[in-house]
């Protein structure tokens, strides 16, 4: 269970420090940034695991999981400028 909180934690402290580094906090962005960045750093750190939710996270997890949390950002900062036409 602790291995869940940690992965979300690690996953809301990078959508947060995205936010505050954009100086961007009007229209719910930092609510997505949060939620982006934890559903990120959950999926890749669950799979560079290899171990699932419940057997402790190894680095690769923990790294897994950072570089999770900054792919799902980058992609929401892309959502976000790409405009239709």
């Amino acid at each position: 269970m602790t291995n869940f909180l940690a992965l979300l934690v690690i996953g809301g402290a990078l959508g947060w420090l995205a936010t505050a580094m954009r100086r961007a906090f009007g229209q719910g962005e930092m609510l997505i940034n949060l939620i982006g960045g934890a559903a990120g750093s959950f999926a890749l750190g669950l799979i560079a695991n290899g171990k699932g939710l419940y057997a402790g996270l190894s680095g690769a997890g923990y790294m897994g999981a950072v570089a999770g949390a900054l792919a799902a950002l980058g992609l929401l900062t892309l959502a976000r400028r790409w405009r239709p036409r």
